[in-house]
């Protein structure tokens, strides 16, 4: 994150807090219910954006803490006979929860009932219930005042909890979680004070984090040649950065060699698998001279299966921030007679030792949501997609993935996921 938005941030929490009930705002959150296509669910999310805009409720905070999720219940379906072309008759209810993406609190929700024809299938007629939606319905805005006004009183019940788990964010160095999860206290309640000291912490840790991994930066330019641009790297953290002083000592070394070893011919960068030319470079600075950089590898997962005959590959595992939720997506290979076999995810641990229990099949990348009675045909690939619900914290890893399928045990420990 950039740190002058860091600083505004900052400034504008401590000179007149973040928000007071009156202008406690949100976002939209993607729907994260099964059986509608993507393109209903854009529109579900628009909708939603289109309420919170006409009620002037829309986000103004770099973090958007409070989200607007979208479901649509259909209860009844209906198309008519005897015309040239077929029309869809729908009715359902349309829910809004509002809750904190950053702690899973949920703050209430407001349900309307919705109707809506087309010609053609359920997909049209669904557009249809949605564009028939008001956005003006007084209904959301009596939703919105109501939310607001617990937002308010949950932070003031629950202040101790919030102060702790924020101090235990920065603890583990996750500064700019913890100004997340900080930025949505708003100033009315008691513990906001303390809030404003834990961001001012945050603050300052997040500015030496990315201070260190720029002048890591202006250390691999260097070993490389690139001069200039390492110059220029450390000449803008020099002025203003908790590691000014290091910065501004790398720059004289850098000078000095430039001056007394190579004043008049240009300078070629050279690629880090050079490795003597690496060493000539580094060899003048002596105590001073950089690091050499550190490739970070890819986290190496392992997948073990209690039974022969069966094989299996993770494909993605990704998590979403705002529905927070992991989706794992792996396919499976029976080696041997075909059989209709259940698959399904039975454990999922967290690094930290936790346990998230809310998981489910989920349709998508053309696979089905069914754990019964999959076909799987001898050396075909079957595609089957795990959703994990209530993710509240993003790893970088799963500790432990335990999943069931054709009577057997597929555990996948450190798998990886990639966050979006």
């Amino acid at each position: 994150m950039n740190n002058r938005i860091k600083t505004v941030l900052l400034l504008l929490f401590v000179s007149m807090g973040v928000m007071a009930q009156e202008n406690i705002h949100f976002v939209a959150g993607a729907p994260t219910q099964d059986g509608i296509s993507e393109k209903v669910k854009n529109a579900m999310k628009l909708k939603v954006e289109q309420i919170i805009a006409r009620n002037n409720a829309g986000a103004n905070s770099l973090y958007n803490a409070f989200v607007i999720v979208p479901e649509l219940t259909i209860t009844d379906t209906r198309s008519t006979e005897g015309l040239i072309r077929d029309v869809t008759l729908l009715t359902g209810e349309f829910t809004l929860t509002a809750k904190n993406r950053y702690d899973d609190s949920i703050y209430g929700n407001v349900i309307i009932e919705v109707s809506g024809d087309a010609t053609g299938n359920q997909e049209a007629a669904m557009a249809a219930l949605l564009n028939g939606i008001k956005s003006n319905n007084p209904a959301f805005l009596r939703f919105i005042r109501t939310t607001r006004k617990r937002i308010v009183e949950y932070y003031e019940q629950n202040c101790q909890t919030i102060v702790l788990k924020a101090q235990t964010m920065i603890n583990m160095q996750q500064y700019d979680e913890a100004m997340a999860y900080l930025s949505s206290v708003p100033e009315t309640v008691s513990c906001y004070t303390e809030a404003t000291q834990l961001l001012e912490t945050s603050f300052s840790g997040s500015q030496v984090l990315d201070c260190d991994k720029k002048l890591r930066s202006a250390r691999s330019l260097y070993i490389r040649r690139n001069y200039e641009e390492a110059l220029i790297l450390l000449q803008d953290i020099s002025s203003s950065s908790p590691c000014g002083d290091d910065a501004a000592a790398l720059m004289d070394s850098i000078a000095k060699y430039i001056q007394f070893n190579e004043p008049d011919k240009p300078v070629e960068p050279v690629q880090p698998e050079d490795d003597e030319l690496i060493e000539e470079v580094l060899e003048p600075l002596g105590p001073l001279k950089p690091r050499t950089p550190v490739i970070e590898e890819e986290p190496q997962y392992t997948v073990s299966i209690s039974c022969n005959g069966l094989q299996f590959e993770v494909v993605s595992c990704e998590g979403n921030t705002v529905s927070q939720t992991i989706t794992l997506y792996g396919k499976f290979v029976n080696e041997e007679a075909k059989v209709d076999a259940s698959i399904y995810m039975e454990t999922v641990i967290t690094p930290d030792g936790g346990t998230l229990t809310q998981h489910r099949n989920v349709a998508a990348y053309g696979t089905t949501a069914d754990r019964h009675y999959i076909p799987m045909p001898t050396g075909i690939k079957v595609g089957k997609v795990f959703e994990i619900r209530d993710v509240v914290k993003k790893f970088d890893t799963l500790a432990y993935v335990e999943i069931a399928a054709r009577g057997c045990k597929v555990i996948i420990r450190d798998l990886p996921v990639t966050w979006k």
